[in-house]
């Protein structure tokens, strides 16, 4: 015979039930808790008690969607419960319905003013938002509130990161710990800031007290992979990679009903490789297209539209097919990314040479020569100084390039892409510069332009790896801290032959880099510096 609810088996009364489930939930006995709960559900539907611990458990188990409702259905019986309206702006929050999220912390806010936990969450919402100066101010708050409250210095330290000024936020972590020394997630903050000033060694042994804290922590075993592989590409490093596949960011990447190849080899396996991260990252991997199509059974390439047209004429016989779609005979899945562990290039001399792998039309190139040497001939110079705010540091204010813009004897194309009006003004005062960037729809058109230049500059974003896939000579302007896949203090790149990289020597520092480049011109093309 089968056991009685829960509620049967403490029938007392029904605030001891409802003791009993929270006693459940204190001991992390959520399923327990959740049964009891519905338990007296069925008696009472609109039960504040039992909605709320339902929600808090729903939370706990980040069915996020679930708790929202759960915790509304509280509300609508107790429209003040400062815990429910905190509770549910977590879960709102956690489904990316910001302003909602903030709503429920001013509610909150309303009933308890001094409520340093309110604060922290509020200061979270406009974080995620990119407000950080107006997050800072929200952590302020609860730390004037409650002056150990680990989390508020470890969130104000992601928002300080967001402003540039890592040194105090690697301060804040080290506050967070001091209060709360197995907070693993203060290590991987820490981690993340020392990465950004180039501090590798101190990032990974931050990593590592994470995960000795919290051993299955995906977020830093990612920022450890990233700086693993700083130092050079290493099979340690690759696999580690994989751990971004379990990080908030890149765990939602739809799975299609297939499993992940890993570190299956891919010998005649049907493959669908799977689009991730951004362009950069897609141009990057698509050197590995001509191995990977000679040794897997059958490989189908999703592929989004900007770069179709460039992709089907560089790899004709490759089976392209839109980022939605899964062919129904695909056995495993590959992220795109994920391809130098899948066919183990674990140093520089593995990575698949031939440069150039993409190819342009070349009527197109032909064309946008014509019609660049219109005007008096001198050295062309294409130039990109703006990419997407994540990561931060990467873009190179306009201001700082007028010194370039400024030089006789070199014509520079902007291939930038939404200018703004205040760059187009710019631009304006410098008779010798072009801007083509918003007639640039597709990166085929972008290939065209880069064919009929002579040298691309451009900052860390999907036309560096384009001009370097295309085989164009390429300089490459860097933050301090650059990415993982320019490796460290080097000028040259393994992934593009042509490729210059210079370096910020350190974080903010562009006029340094600018007047290194603008001296690099003048000698390139006998021009007064």
């Amino acid at each position: 015979m089968s056991s009685p609810p829960p509620a049967q088996q403490h029938p007392a009364t029904y605030a001891t039930a409802i003791q009993h489930a929270l006693g459940l939930l204190e001991s992390g006995k959520l399923g327990e808790a959740e049964h009891l709960c519905r338990s007296i559900l069925q008696g009472k539907p609109d039960d504040f008690n039992a909605l709320h611990i339902l929600g808090v458990c729903a939370n706990a188990r980040r069915a996020f969607p679930e708790a929202a409702v759960l915790l509304g259905r509280a509300l609508a019986t107790s429209p003040n419960s400062y815990e429910v309206l905190v509770r549910r702006g977590i879960a709102l929050q956690a489904l990316q319905r910001f302003e909602e999220a903030m709503q429920h912390y001013d509610r909150a806010l309303a009933v308890k003013p001094d409520a340093a936990d309110a604060h922290c969450n509020r200061g979270n919402a406009l974080q995620a938002m990119g407000k950080s100066r107006e997050a800072i101010e929200n952590y302020d708050k609860a730390i004037a509130l409650a002056p150990r409250l680990a989390d508020a210095y470890s969130n104000r330290a992601v928002a300080l990161m967001a402003l540039n000024r890592h040194q105090e936020a690697i301060d804040d972590c080290g506050k967070a710990i001091a209060i709360r020394p197995d907070f693993a997630e203060a290590y991987s903050n820490r981690a993340y800031a020392l990465q950004e000033l180039g501090l590798h060694q101190q990032a990974i042994t931050d990593c590592d007290r994470a995960t000795a804290i919290k051993p299955s922590y995906a977020e830093a075993n990612w920022i450890k992979s990233q700086s693993m592989l700083s130092a050079g590409l290493s099979e340690a490093g690759w696999k580690l990679w994989e751990q971004r596949l379990q990080t908030k960011k890149y765990g939602v990447l739809r799975d299609f009903g297939l499993p992940l190849l890993g570190e299956m080899a891919p010998n005649s396996r049907k493959l669908l490789i799977q689009w991730e991260q951004r362009f950069g990252d897609v141009i990057q991997m698509l050197r590995f297209v001509p191995h990977l199509e000679s040794i897997a059974g059958r490989c189908y390439w999703q592929i989004q539209e900007p770069l179709s047209e460039l992709f089907v004429r560089s790899f004709p016989s490759a089976r392209q097919v839109a980022i939605s779609e899964c062919p129904a005979d695909a056995e495993f899945r590959v992220p795109i990314t994920s391809l130098p562990l899948v066919t183990r290039t674990f140093s520089e001399a593995a990575i698949p040479a031939p440069v150039p792998y993409l190819v342009p039309d070349t009527q197109r190139v032909a064309r946008s020569k014509h019609e660049l040497d219109s005007s008096p001939v001198m050295p062309t110079v294409g130039i990109v100084w703006r990419g997407n705010p994540e990561p931060p540091n990467r873009s190179v204010p306009i201001e700082h390039l007028q010194q370039l813009f400024a030089m006789s004897g070199v014509r520079f194309v902007s291939l930038q892409r939404e200018q703004t009006a205040a760059e187009s003004r710019v631009l304006e005062r410098f008779p010798q510069t072009l801007s083509l960037g918003d007639t640039l729809t597709s990166f085929d058109d972008t290939a065209a332009v880069i064919g009929a230049v002579d040298l691309v500059i451009t900052i860390d974003t999907a036309i560096a790896h384009l001009a370097g896939a295309l085989g164009a000579t390429t300089w490459v302007l860097l933050k301090a801290g650059a990415d993982w896949r320019w490796l460290l203090d080097r000028g040259d790149s393994p992934w593009y032959p042509t490729a210059r990289l210079f370096r910020q020597p350190r974080l903010g520092d562009w006029d340094t880099v600018i007047a290194r480049v603008r001296a690099k011109l003048a000698e390139r093309y006998g021009t007064p510096a």
